[in-house]
């Protein structure tokens, strides 16, 4: 994690990818992703540019790379705390209550439907 600290920028170039949790690490490191378009990291994590950058062609990553090295200390303050709101959404205690109430859901309408049956 070390690195990560002192890092501005972390290219993701896996296409195809489900899920990245290296991405959402390095983004609570306060690092912005730049990840390719084709996946979930594009569309679940960085949300289509919301919380990073995206890219087809390896200029394009260049590019975002480049912009991202030339910021200055206030535009990436605002970075930071743009990815932590993000990342606020992977902690487990969102997990278990999206989980909950997943179940409560489920059962709730089992038993609201098969009442007189079960």
């Amino acid at each position: 994690m070390l690195i990560l600290g002192i890092s501005k920028v972390y290219l993701h170039p896996m296409k195809y990818e489900h899920f990245g949790m290296a991405i959402v690490e390095a983004m609570a490191s306060g690092v912005i992703p730049v990840v390719h378009k084709s996946g979930g990291p594009w569309t679940d994590i960085v949300e289509y540019g919301k919380y990073g950058f995206g890219f087809k062609s390896i200029d394009e990553a260049v590019g975002y790379i480049s912009n991202i090295l030339e910021m200055n200390q206030n535009e990436l303050q605002n970075w930071r705390l743009r990815l932590l709101e993000k990342i606020r959404i992977f902690s487990y205690d969102v997990f278990q209550s999206k989980i909950e109430r997943l179940i409560k859901a489920f059962l709730g309408f089992k038993t609201k439907d098969y009442r007189g049956y079960v």
